[in-house]
């Protein structure tokens, strides 16, 4: 279960993304509760979408990356955090490396955090997305 608490105007604000599990203490002194459903795959194409625009691609690399993302993730169900945890995941690997983000960087955190190496590996040996621009890392081959 992941959770997060913060105090705002004297109320205390629990986030979690399970409210089963919670201590009976806790859940007893819980005034609202509100509850999100899954997102669809549409839904979670427009939250990529909306993450992808505040980075720095261009919006034909912003298309492109939304474009394999869909090709490749058929029925794929990412939430939110997910999604957020990818984009950021694939900028702090880029910083670490003291070099730009490219549309490849999105595309391969996606893959690996959707268990979608298989599909990976297709679009790496096509050509699609690596476009020869710098030379493949052998610890990421799948």
């Amino acid at each position: 279960m992941s959770a997060s608490c913060a105090l705002l105007y004297g109320l205390i604000i629990l986030n979690t993304t399970q409210s089963d599990p919670l201590n009976k203490a806790i859940a007893d002194r819980t005034q609202y509760v509100l509850k999100f459903k899954e997102l669809s795959e549409a839904d979670s194409l427009n939250v990529l979408g909306a993450f992808l625009s505040q980075t720095a691609l261009a919006d034909n690399e912003r298309g492109s990356v939304l474009e394999t993302v869909k090709s490749i993730s058929t029925g794929q169900r990412l939430s939110g955090r997910q999604i957020l945890n990818i984009i950021g995941g694939a900028i702090s690997t880029c910083e670490a490396q003291r070099r730009d983000l490219q549309p490849a960087d999105i595309i391969r955190a996606f893959a690996i955090a959707s268990n979608l190496e298989y599909e990976l590996n297709l679009i790496e040996s096509d050509h699609i997305y690596t476009a020869d621009l710098c030379e493949t890392d052998p610890a990421l081959d799948l």
